[in-house]
C-alpha cells in the first residue's frame, strides 16, 4: 500500500484535507473513492481499519470537497481555522483536487 499519488492514481492511505461542515479543515487519509465520493479516516485509525481491527467509517465526502494534502496550503488553512473558526473559498481554491479516485473497498492484509 502506498501513501503518495502513482502514475495520477490516488492510492489507499494518501493522505488528504477535507473540506468539513462550515469550512472547517480536516486532514485525513483515502479508504475508498467511488465517482462522487471518498470515504476517509483519521492518521491516527487508519492501520486499525486496514488490518480489519476497526469498522471503516460509513460517511464520505462530495469529491468536490477532497483535496490533496499541500503542506503550505494546508497549513494556511489550518491557522484560519484555529484563530478564526472560518476559511474562505479563495483558500480552498488554492489546494489541488483530489486526482483520479481509487475504486473498490479497502484493501485485506
Amino acid at each position: 500500500m502506498q501513501e503518495t499519488h502513482d502514475g495520477g492514481v490516488t492510492q489507499h492511505g494518501h493522505r488528504v484535507i477535507v473540506r468539513g461542515f462550515g469550512g472547517r479543515p480536516l486532514m485525513r487519509r483515502v479508504l475508498s473513492c467511488t465517482q462522487t465520493a471518498s470515504f476517509v479516516c483519521r492518521d491516527e485509525h487508519y492501520d486499525e481499519i486496514v488490518a480489519g481491527v476497526r469498522p471503516p467509517p460509513m460517511v464520505g465526502f462530495p469529491l468536490s470537497d477532497v483535496f490533496d494534502f499541500d503542506g503550505a496550503a494546508s497549513n494556511v488553512l489550518l491557522r484560519q481555522w484555529d484563530t478564526t473558526g472560518s476559511t474562505t473559498p479563495d483558500q480552498w481554491e488554492r489546494l489541488p483536487r483530489l486526482s483520479v479516485p481509487v475504486s473498490g473497498l479497502i484493501p485485506k492484509k
